[in-house]
């Protein structure tokens, strides 16, 4: 528990520090705008696009940072292979890092704790006073007494024509000193009492549109709204400087609807100032045509311009708002926070089954690795389909050792139910078989031979491939016949788990963004992966990164002036050869253990270099992959190489995440 309250706690920092800058932004551009001839009306919905962009856009800023992003935040981090940064010939020695102890961010600094601690208190207090407020106002709301038949029928009559049906009421009361609308929902317009006397009927009229201009705008909810925005963000001054302005412009905006429906604005200025006079200083209760006296100069001095702006711009005014929000929030500056990137971390492996959650998604998420696959088989149609499926999906990988990428687990019939939820299911039955009948609502039933590939049937994020035949050998052909596609869905839904999980923690958009502005190429960097080193003179970038005593890497390499027709299997490979040992001391493909054809790199024509490399002078070697292509848009060769160095660790499945 003390857990989840440090990561909230750190979190909810790192939002309302972010959010104090872009409080002060949002209300310089709303004041640039408020000195120009901007209607009240429009000024009120800039102000409140301003509070709920203040509001919401930090929440898009949490992505760790990515020297933040570490697996393990106490471990040691273990001698790796770099760069020879010498850049020495094919006989020097690899430099081996010295281990270093990391230490975890949440262990240095506490202070995040203590200022979510007094913001939380602050917080609770506000909250209550909005509680308490919020009864005051409903003893005060039932308090109110009928207004009489001629107020009553006045009241009607302008309701009728400007809000139609919506339930509001109206009441006289002596518990107030200004006129005021109470209630969220079942609305009431109170007036003192001793105004009824002293007031004329044009005056009442005017007060009453007012008051009626509120229920129209539902601003109520608004004010709700506004109190609960300065409540979270209490710390922030900009949000109290924009929701001042909200309070004004709203009045502003009922003034301007009250003296714009028979009356003039000198009359309706008039009006106000005598109803300032009659009643003093008070304080607001509800929604009142009195508030802050301050407001009431802006006020006038709003009413009795004598150029009205025009509604006819607001397109435009709209749009220069929300165009310099959106340059201001791009340009700003990170606040980070101490710890912020593993509480992230930690949120995140959540997010998906809260987002199931919120929008109702009926399905669990799907069990196992996406790298497991369950067949689910009788006995004597799993001796036909064994040798099948065994040449389709167990293709090994040497890392030197052979490994396989996907692992096949054979279940019965009779234990289906149980593996259901599985990611990746291979259901399987003749026709006379224990799961035919279950297997019949997800067939087509067009043939008696038939393969059929489902998402999403038990659980999420599931592939389903259902094979039917009338015999055993039937089934084996409908599988052999059906390889190529059974292998894509599979690939591809392994693709986007891997894909997931390599940027679950986000992209590193710095380095991204670096590299395309310094080398005119674009690469997706994961959180996580660092530049080991980048000689641009040399044309060749490495990057890489440490998980779990396994060093992965990637680097680029590019050459002006090659031929598309040299990309022939023996030039790559030499290609190859002689830029790793350029950069890594002495690094080679083993002989005999390279496997080279042609391939597709998005969209372009390459050639493919899968197999081993090995360091006979640091006694080091690993699996490799490199892609060789020739972009005709920049006239350059490009060769991009990713490797693995994990000695006596899986690497299989790792290779299979780098090449996504």
């Amino acid at each position: 528990m003390g857990e989840w309250i440090d990561t909230i706690a750190r979190l909810s920092v790192f939002y309302l520090l972010n959010g104090i800058w872009m409080g002060f932004l949002a209300a310089m551009i709303v004041a640039v705008l408020s000195r120009l001839r901007v209607p009240a009306s429009l000024l009120h919905r800039l102000l409140w696009i301003a509070v709920i962009g203040v509001a919401i856009m930090p929440l898009f800023l949490v992505t760790p940072a990515p020297h933040e992003a570490t697996d393990k935040p106490d471990a040691t981090i273990l001698p790796t292979r770099v760069l020879d940064t010498n850049l020495a010939s094919e006989t020097s020695q690899p430099q081996i890092a010295t281990p270093v102890k990391t230490r975890s961010s949440h262990g240095t600094s506490s202070w995040p704790i203590v200022v979510w601690i007094l913001w939380l208190a602050v917080a609770s207090a506000m909250l209550g006073r909005i509680a308490l407020g919020y009864y005051q106002m409903m003893r005060l709301k039932r308090s109110g007494k009928w207004a009489g038949k001629d107020l009553q029928a006045l009241f009607e009559r302008y309701k009728r024509r400007w809000i139609g049906s919506v339930d509001v009421g109206l009441r006289i009361s002596d518990a107030i000193a200004s006129p005021a609308v109470l209630g969220i929902f079942r609305q009431v317009v109170l007036i003192p009492q001793h105004l009824i006397s002293q007031l004329s009927a044009s005056e009442l009229e005017q007060i009453l549109k007012h008051e009626i201009a509120h229920v129209q705008r539902r601003d109520a909810l608004g004010i709700l709204v506004q109190r609960l925005v300065e409540v979270f963000l209490w710390c922030n001054p900009g949000i109290w400087w924009l929701s001042r302005q909200l309070s004004l412009t709203r009045e502003m905006a009922c003034d301007d609807y009250a003296a714009h429906r028979g009356h003039n604005a000198r009359d309706y200025a008039i009006c106000l100032t005598r109803l300032t006079e009659m009643i003093g200083r008070v304080r607001p209760i509800g929604l009142g045509i009195i508030n802050r006296h301050p407001n009431l100069v802006k006020r006038f001095e709003y009413l009795l311009s004598q150029r009205r702006p025009s509604l006819s711009h607001s397109a435009i005014w709209l749009a220069i708002f929300l165009f310099a929000c959106v340059i201001a929030v791009k340009i700003g500056p990170l606040i980070d926070v101490p710890g912020r990137a593993e509480a992230h971390l930690k949120i995140a492996r959540w997010s998906k089954p809260l987002a199931d959650v919120l929008i109702g998604n009926p399905l669990p998420r799907g069990i196992g690795l996406t790298s497991k696959i369950v067949i689910v088989t009788d006995g004597a149609t799993r001796e036909k389909l064994k040798p099948v499926l065994e040449d389709l999906l167990l293709d090994p990988v040497l890392t030197p050792q052979p490994e396989y990428v996907f692992d096949l687990v054979y279940v019965s019939p009779e234990a289906f139910r149980d593996f259901r939820a599985y990611r990746n299911l291979i259901l399987v039955s003749s026709a006379n078989g224990i799961l035919a009948k279950d297997l019949q609502p997800l067939l087509t039933g067009h043939s008696k031979n038939e393969t059929v590939i489902h998402r999403d049937v038990w659980a999420s994020d599931q592939i389903v491939v259902v094979v039917k035949a009338t015999d055993e050998q039937g089934v084996a052909e409908q599988v052999a016949l059906n390889g190529d596609r059974i292998v894509s869905a599979i690939d591809a839904s392994m693709s986007k788990w891997l894909e997931t999980i390599l940027y679950h923690a986000g992209e590193n958009t710095e380095h991204s963004e670096a590299l395309s502005r310094q080398f005119g190429w674009h690469l997706r960097v994961p959180v996580g992966y660092e530049v080991m080193d980048e000689y641009a003179s040399k044309n060749f970038v490495a990057l890489a990164r440490q998980v779990d005593r396994r060093q992965l890497w990637l680097w680029v390499y590019w050459e002006d002036g090659v031929h598309p027709d040299q990309l022939t299997p023996d030039w790559c490979l030499q290609k190859w050869d002689d830029v790793s040992s350029r950069f890594y001391g002495g690094d080679q493909t083993s002989s005999g253990e390279v496997n080279i054809y042609q391939t597709e790199f998005q969209g372009k024509l390459a050639v493919c270099l899968e197999g081993l490399w090995e360091n006979t002078h640091a006694w080091q070697g690993g699996p490799f992959k490199s892609y060789a292509l020739f972009d005709v848009a920049q006239n350059r060769f490009f060769l991009i190489n990713m490797g693995i160095y994990a000695p006596n660790r899986t690497k299989a499945l790792q290779m299979r995440q780098l090449d996504v």
